[in-house]
């Protein structure tokens, strides 16, 4: 299975935010969406930056209330990893697992944002996947014993 394939499912929409922004105006739109990231775009649509609720929290735990006053494009991520809509989804399974992070942003041919996947987009579709040989063998054993 590829990416692409999860995204058929779930579809390509992601929520992103300014770099501009307050880190207020950012946690305010992680709440209303229900969204554990936001993907920090520029205006061609590439991906500057990550910004999540653990960010958010680590923030407020060391520097306080004023911490909310920043702007994003100071405490965004700015080391992310992505992947492709042609990736593997094992592999990106093992790229989450490895990096020990939640989200990747899926970038197309030209670099630009074009979804994003979770861990648990993956864990569906590979728990799916394996349901589904289940059900084929079981179905081939059935029908030749």
């Amino acid at each position: 299975m590829k990416v692409a394939d999860i995204l058929g499912t779930k579809g390509s929409h992601v929520v992103t935010g300014n770099g501009d922004a307050s880190v207020l105006t950012a946690a305010r739109l992680l709440s209303d969406s229900q969204v554990g990231v936001l993907v920090i775009v520029d205006h061609d649509n590439r991906v500057i930056g990550t910004l999540s609720e653990r960010d958010i929290v680590r923030g407020l735990g060391t520097v306080g209330i004023r911490f909310l006053d920043l702007p994003v494009h100071h405490i965004m991520s700015r080391h992310f990893l992505t992947c492709s809509r042609n990736d593997d989804v094992r592999d990106v399974s093992a790229t989450i697992t490895h990096a020990r992070t939640r989200h990747l942003p899926v970038l197309d041919d030209d670099g630009l944002l074009a979804g994003i996947v979770s861990i648990g987009d993956v864990l569906k579709c590979r728990l799916d996947s394996t349901e589904l040989e289940v059900r084929v063998l079981r179905d081939f054993y059935v029908a030749h014993h």
